[in-house]
């Protein structure tokens, strides 16, 4: 028996939970959108957006925030594409589109852990809102969220 006790450290639940569940890119992304904000940044993480009485969540987002009073809402993943195919892609810009206009927000963020985005789904992306002139579209890889090249 040593004359000390040993030092171990237990990870705290809700951080282990919320890594586990992907908490990690939405978090760099809203820390990474605090550095460029000059005065207030309120945010959320996780949203889901029900219509009454509806059985499961209309929409659900990844993030939000408020910068400098300018409303932004976040997609957030580890890969560089929002789907494993083209249609679950639009399904997702679609969803983006839906939830932008109903909120108002003026920007839209999509951030991932990969050094670039998939460049056709950069593409659909940037079709998909250009009859959305009043709302914003931002990219941020690894470089932007970690700091540095990955």
């Amino acid at each position: 028996m040593p004359e000390e006790p040993a030092w171990f450290y237990k990870l705290d639940e809700f951080v282990y939970q919320g890594y586990r569940q992907g908490m990690a890119v939405p978090l760099l992304a809203l820390d990474y959108l605090k550095s460029e904000t000059s005065d207030n940044f309120a945010f959320t993480t996780d949203c889901e957006f029900w219509k009454p009485a509806a059985p499961k969540p209309e929409a659900e987002i990844d993030f939000s925030c408020v910068m400098d009073g300018t409303l932004t809402i976040g997609e957030a993943k580890k890969d560089g594409s929002l789907g494993n195919s083209a249609s679950e892609e639009n399904a997702e810009i679609t969803k983006y589109k839906r939830v932008a206009s109903g909120l108002a927000a003026r920007r839209v963020v999509f951030a991932t852990l990969a050094d670039d985005w998939n460049a056709s789904t950069t593409e659909r992306i940037i079709t998909s809102f250009k009859d959305m002139r009043y709302v914003q579209v931002r990219f941020l890889t690894a470089k932007e969220l970690f700091g540095k090249a990955n």
